[in-house]
């Protein structure tokens, strides 16, 4: 068994003779971790320490995660198997058997590219922003291509926290009001890129290391683009795009969610999803993931869904993350499907941007 060791971080007060506070940090001994998964035979999944001896949960959750929720995640792991199999399909599932966009067959536009959201609780924002753009760059059949700015959104969202969490429901509804392009950080595409610099969590050795709370969120500039190089100091209405409408999709009581999930994602390209994480999930390295009994969560995670699969008689789904390229298979994750896994499946939110205006 993989014993979470409770560790005491102490913080001197700037004051004489005043006593140490302290707080307690859960700290994972990430070796132990890994190792209990990767000599697992039944291990659907293989993990990696990431060159990292311990890992604070709280520090994790405050800088890689930020979905905030709004209603009770009370179903740990999805649907037992026992009754999933009992839950009747659509007899109508013409769908194939797997799909992916990030496929240079399916589409013109750079599907496959991986984001990184840094030590910032923007992962609502940048993937939002990530599948907003894919759809926009799939329905124009890649007339426009520019990605969309995730840092614009996290930060003249209002209604959200910027890299202090947001919700997935108020970031669709602020899609409406009009977003405009950033590529990645320091990268001189689009009116606004991202603003917080990459770092390192003794992952990707090549990155100052991240520090223990979450980035400040960069001030909201909606008059003037923030890069130099863009060839206008202010967004066009051309380069200004809109949400028509957006979605929560939903399944009923014969689980039609996974399939109404697939045809949407069929039709329209990525979707935004949101799930809890648990403690195992920042080791994932490849293959399916299943979440392991008797974790803590973390707690929330946006995400970008981008098409699904079957490998040994296991359906998942096939996820773009916002932690680098150096992280799962080559940023992306698979995990199982079908099974509302980490409540993977009740938070799913589609977009239409409107091209007309």
């Amino acid at each position: 068994m993989v014993k979470f060791a409770e560790g005491i971080l102490c913080m001197c007060i700037a004051v004489a003779l005043q006593p140490v506070k302290c707080t307690k940090a859960r700290i994972v001994n990430s070796r132990e971790v890994v190792d209990s998964i990767n000599s697992n035979p039944k291990s659907t999944w293989k993990a990696d320490t990431y060159g990292t001896d311990e890992f604070d949960l709280d520090d994790f959750s405050k800088t890689r995660l930020g979905l905030k929720f709004n209603f009770k995640v009370d179903d740990k792991f999805g649907v037992p198997e026992s009754i999933l199999n009992r839950i009747p399909r659509p007899d109508n599932d013409a769908l194939p058997k797997s799909f992916t966009w990030t496929d240079s067959k399916n589409t013109k536009c750079p599907i496959s590219h991986i984001r990184d959201q840094s030590n910032c609780g923007s992962c609502w924002a940048v993937s939002t922003a990530a599948a907003f753009g894919d759809r926009i760059c799939i329905q124009s059949n890649g007339k426009y291509n520019l990605p969309i700015s995730s840092q614009y959104i996290a930060s003249c969202d209002t209604k959200n926290y910027g890299c202090n969490g947001g919700y997935m429901d108020l970031v669709h509804e602020f899609l409406k009001s009009g977003v405009i392009t950033g590529g990645d950080f320091d990268s001189d595409v689009g009116c606004e890129p991202y603003a917080v610099a990459p770092c390192s969590y003794n992952l990707f050795g090549d990155k100052m290391p991240c520090a223990f709370d979450s980035a400040m969120t960069p001030k909201c500039r909606k008059k003037a683009c923030t890069n130099d190089w863009y060839p206008s100091k202010r967004e066009t209405e051309a380069n200004t795009f809109y949400a028509k409408s957006y979605k929560s999709i939903k399944g009923d009581a014969y689980g039609t969610a996974e399939y109404n999930i697939r045809k949407d994602l069929y039709e329209n390209g990525p979707l935004t999803l949101g799930f809890m994480v648990y403690e195992d999930f920042r080791f994932y390295k490849s293959g399916i993931y299943i979440p392991k009994p008797n974790q803590r969560p973390l707690g929330g995670h946006a995400v970008r869904l981008v098409g699904w699969g079957e490998e040994n008689d296991i359906k998942y789904w096939l996820v773009a993350n916002s932690w680098t390229t150096k992280w799962g298979e080559n940023g992306f994750f698979k995990i199982v499907r079908g099974r509302n896994a980490c409540q993977i499946e009740s938070m799913v939110y589609s977009a239409m941007p409107d091209l007309k205006k």
